[in-house]
C-alpha cells in the first residue's frame, strides 16, 4: 500500500491552491481534485476550499463520486479529520487506494494530519461554500506561496499590500525586491533592494544583509514583479546561508514550493559566488547544468 501513495504536508496543500500563472490553477477543472472523506455533518460546517464530500453508501463503504475523472486529474488529494503519517490499515486510506487503482494518473496524495491540522494553520483557507462557477473560480482570493511555515513567504509585487495577505499571515516584515517603493502603512519595517531584472544588475552585494534582515524578523513576505527571479535569488541566497545547502538544493528546495521560479543567467552565476563564499571557496554546483 505505502508505495501506492503520498502523504503531502499541510504546507504542500497549502502551496497547491496558491499555485497561478494568468489564473489561479485551481480554476483549471484537471488541476485538483480535493476530497473531504469526513462524515456530513462535519464538510457541512466547514471544509478546505473548494474540497468535495465523499458519500458512502449504506453499509459506510466510501464512494468514488461519478463525475470524478481520475485519468485527467494532475492532483488527487484525499483527507479524513486527523490522519497521522503513517501507513495504516483502514477505510479511509482503503479508499485513497482504490482512487489509485481506479484510474488516478498519478499517485493519490493524502493529507497528513487531515483537516483538523491543517485548518489550525490555515483558517482562512475554511469554507462552507459547496459549489463555485467558473468566474469564481477565476478570481479565487489567493495567498503568497510558503517557503518556511510561518517564518518566509514569497509572492508577486501585485499580491503583496493585500490587506488581507498581511493579515492572515501575520506579516511582520517585507522584502521588496522592485525598483519602485511600494505603499505599505501597515508594516513598517520593509527592506529595500531597488534593482531591475537585467543582465547587469548586482544583487550578490545585498545578500548578506537580507539574509541578517530575514533571521532578525519573525514573518517576512519577499516579492518582486513577478516573483520568479529577483526576490526568488533573495530567498535561495537565504536558504544556502540558513541551511548550509548548496545552490542545486537551495534551489530545487524553492522550487518545490512555487514551480515558477526562473532567476536570470546573471543572478545564478552571482548565486554561485555566493556558494563560494558561503564553502570557503568550494563551489558545489555546476551551473552550466542544464537544469539551470
Amino acid at each position: 500500500m505505502e508505495k501506492d501513495l503520498v502523504f503531502l504536508d499541510h504546507s504542500e496543500l497549502y502551496n497547491l491552491l496558491q499555485k497561478c500563472k494568468r489564473y489561479p490553477a485551481l480554476a483549471d477543472p484537471n488541476y485538483l481534485l480535493l476530497l473531504d472523506t469526513r462524515k456530513d455533518d462535519g464538510y457541512q460546517e466547514d471544509h478546505i476550499i473548494t474540497a468535495r464530500r465523499v458519500k458512502q453508501d449504506e453499509t459506510g463503504k466510501m464512494l468514488i463520486p461519478y463525475d470524478a475523472e481520475l485519468e485527467c486529474k494532475q492532483h488527487v488529494v484525499v483527507y479524513d479529520s486527523s490522519t497521522g503519517s503513517s501507513i495504516d490499515a483502514g477505510p479511509f486510506l482503503d479508499f485513497a487506494l482504490l482512487l489509485w487503482k481506479t484510474g488516478s494518473k498519478y499517485k493519490v496524495k493524502v493529507l497528513s494530519g487531515g483537516y483538523e491540522r491543517f485548518s489550525a494553520h490555515y483558517p482562512f483557507l475554511r469554507s462552507k461554500k459547496i459549489m463555485f462557477t467558473q468566474r469564481e473560480l477565476d478570481t479565487l482570493q489567493l495567498y503568497p506561496y510558503e517557503i518556511i511555515p510561518k517564518k518566509l513567504y514569497l509572492c508577486k509585487s501585485s499580491l503583496a499590500s493585500r490587506l488581507y495577505v498581511i493579515k492572515d499571515l501575520k506579516l511582520t516584515a517585507f522584502l521588496n525586491c522592485t525598483e519602485d517603493v511600494l505603499p505599505m502603512p501597515q508594516i513598517q519595517n520593509v527592506y529595500h533592494v531597488p534593482q531591475s531584472d537585467n543582465d547587469t544588475t548586482n544583487l550578490y552585494k545585498y545578500f548578506q544583509e537580507c539574509c541578517e534582515f530575514i533571521d532578525a524578523n519573525e514573518i517576512t513576505l519577499a516579492f518582486s514583479v513577478l516573483g520568479i527571479s529577483r526576490s526568488t535569488t533573495i530567498l535561495v541566497a537565504y536558504i544556502m546561508y540558513s541551511t548550509q545547502m548548496s545552490l542545486a538544493e537551495a534551489y530545487d528546495f524553492i522550487q518545490k514550493r512555487c514551480h515558477f521560479i526562473r532567476p536570470n543567467r546573471n543572478f545564478i552565476h552571482q548565486l554561485s559566488a555566493w556558494e563560494g563564499y558561503l564553502s570557503n571557496g568550494t563551489v558545489k554546483t555546476n551551473i552550466e547544468d542544464p537544469y539551470f
